[in-house]
């Protein structure tokens, strides 16, 4: 920092005083840095010095609010993650190595997304005073989606190995 004669102090770093140009805002030519524009308060350029990451530190529903769906576990996406291996069982009826190969990804990949999704959202619900948990119900529901997602995809790569078993080159 310097002292200018009977002005004040000033500094020739950014984010250490008052800017010699006198209007609050850099000048490229005290601006050891170019043109680049200034950092934000958080020190990155596009986060505020508030919030760091959107959505990041949102405050749970006011329970005056009567809005109780953040109360509770996410039974929908629980409900999601067991249909999930269910919807992949009428592929099993259906002849080619295509039909078992989606029903084999359906069965993995759709449940577990959605038990991922549903086991952040409920971490997150859980950080509240006023969450109204049901721990029988998610544990049952985690663990029945976890079990037909097992048994969906074993059986559709049973039917996938029995055809590709059946190849003439093996034969």
């Amino acid at each position: 920092m310097r002292c200018g004669g009977d002005g004040p102090m000033t500094s020739d770093f950014p984010g250490l005083g008052a800017p010699s140009g006198g209007s609050g805002q850099p000048s490229s030519a005290n601006n050891p840095f170019g043109g680049l524009p200034p950092a934000s308060a958080s020190g990155f350029p596009g986060l505020s010095g508030a919030e760091p990451f959107p959505g990041f530190g949102a405050q749970p529903a006011d329970p005056a609010s009567g809005d109780g769906a953040s109360r509770r576990p996410p039974l929908a996406l629980l409900l999601g993650a067991v249909a999930a291996p269910l919807v992949s069982l009428p592929l099993l009826l259906l002849d080619g190595w295509g039909w078992h190969v989606l029903g084999w990804a359906v069965a993995t990949f759709v449940a577990a997304a959605l038990l991922i999704a549903a086991t952040l959202e409920d971490t997150r619900r859980r950080a509240s005073a006023w969450y109204l948990g049901n721990d029988a119900l998610v544990t049952g529901l985690r663990l029945a989606a976890v079990v037909l997602a097992l048994g969906a995809a074993a059986a559709h790569a049973w039917l996938f190995a029995d055809w590709f078993a059946r190849l003439e080159m093996f034969a």
